[in-house]
């Protein structure tokens, strides 16, 4: 799950460094690169979490 989660950071970051040019920037760049990332792993660890307590609410079929 995380192999699948793990790169919309680094997307971000990637963004955020191709659209924000200039010295004067340069805060604004890591801060946004910072709260990309922190959100893309915030997002993944909800979905892991979401996806887990699915699986195990699902449970296995009845045999009756």
């Amino acid at each position: 799950m995380w192999l699948l989660l793990a790169p919309y950071p680094v997307v971000a970051a990637l963004f955020a460094m191709l659209t924000v040019w200039g010295p004067p920037y340069a805060g604004l760049l890591v801060l946004f690169v910072g709260v990309a990332t922190a959100v893309g792993h915030l997002a993944g660890m909800l979905l892991a979490l979401l996806g887990g307590w699915l699986w195990r609410r699902a449970g296995p079929p009845d045999a009756r």
